[in-house]
């Protein structure tokens, strides 16, 4: 008989799964194995930095020194609503992107790139229970003690384009509808450029090649001069549904909120997993605080992200 392979990340039951499919048995490779990290075919990539190595393999904590691809966060609401404590955490962060990028490489200013890599020292500093972020720290002194102003820009440029992960439609158009305006007046209040913050959406209403128009625009990072492309023409937030989660690859998606957790844990793994394909990115959760579900999730934040292929739903009868 004809071999059938196929790849997933979100599967639960498979041998279940392919017999009332296809009435097939199947083998799932790579197997589960007694270690959360660790089966008898994989293993968690070596670090190539030294001091992370050597941090590994006293402490045995692979969470926080094997080399990562995704960081998953959350950010829980305060007597508002999620899709507008979304707007203005999305605001927050185009303004800071927008002010690193300005200070970094649209001014040749030794002392203004300077304190721009100190903002982000100073982000690092302090941070309880994270090993890491020192560090982070003591690579961008080094990066900024060496004038390195125009690699540090290249990685703050990675987190220019922001997705935002909306759960209906109806939240979509309150992002869309709101954001335009709060990040211009957050970019006036921190005395930046109030250029228009150019937005757009991917959805199930948007066809294919205005899908792909909206991904080639994410991906242009620099003009045909080999120069940045301008904060003010360079797409900076896409707002989609779950017509993200499937085939839209994009190695300048590495920063991601979500509007919301989706109901179904596979689409919550497929979604964030546009992120942090090529970079280390980030998956920031917004929940909904009417949901008690959402703020459970919040609650158990790091055992619910540990052990989230393990929450996949299984088929239907």
């Amino acid at each position: 008989m004809p071999k059938i392979i196929a790849a997933t990340a979100t599967v639960s039951d498979p041998a279940r799964q392919t017999e009332v499919l296809y009435q097939r048995e199947c083998q799932q490779f790579p197997r589960p194995g007694p270690d959360l990290y660790e089966s008898f075919y994989s293993h968690p990539k070596r670090p190539d930095d030294n001091t992370r190595l050597a941090r590994l393999d006293q402490t045995g904590d692979v969470e926080t020194f094997a080399p990562w691809s995704r960081v998953y966060a959350c950010f829980m609401t305060n007597g508002g609503t999620h899709t507008i404590t979304t707007v203005n955490i999305l605001a927050a962060l185009h303004a800071t992107i927008t002010s690193l990028l300005v200070d970094l490489w649209q001014d040749t200013d030794p002392v203004r790139q300077t304190r721009a890599v100190n903002r982000l020292i100073d982000g690092l500093t302090g941070v309880d229970e994270d090993e890491m972020s020192d560090m982070r720290a003591e690579a961008l002194a080094s990066a900024r003690d060496a004038k390195q102003f125009s690699a540090i820009a290249t990685l703050v440029d990675l987190h220019r384009v922001v997705l935002t992960y909306v759960t209906n439609k109806k939240g979509g158009d309150v992002v869309l509808d709101a954001l335009q305006d709060v990040s211009r007046e957050t970019h006036r209040y921190d005395g930046l450029p109030e250029d228009e913050l150019k937005l757009d959406l991917i959805s199930g209403g948007v066809d294919m090649e205005n899908i792909e128009r909206v991904m080639r625009e994410a991906e242009r990072a620099q003009t045909q001069d080999g120069e940045f492309v301008p904060l003010s023409d360079g797409l900076r937030n896409i707002v989609a549904t779950s017509a993200i989660s499937h085939g839209v690859d994009v190695d300048r998606f590495n920063s991601m909120v979500f509007a919301g957790i989706p109901s179904n844990i596979a689409e919550y793994i497929q979604a964030s997993s546009r992120v942090g394909r090529a970079h280390v990115g980030f998956s920031l959760l917004v929940p909904t605080p009417q949901s008690r579900r959402d703020r459970y999730v919040v609650e158990v934040h790091r055992p619910f992200h540990r052990f989230l292929e393990r929450m996949i739903s299984p088929l239907s009868d």
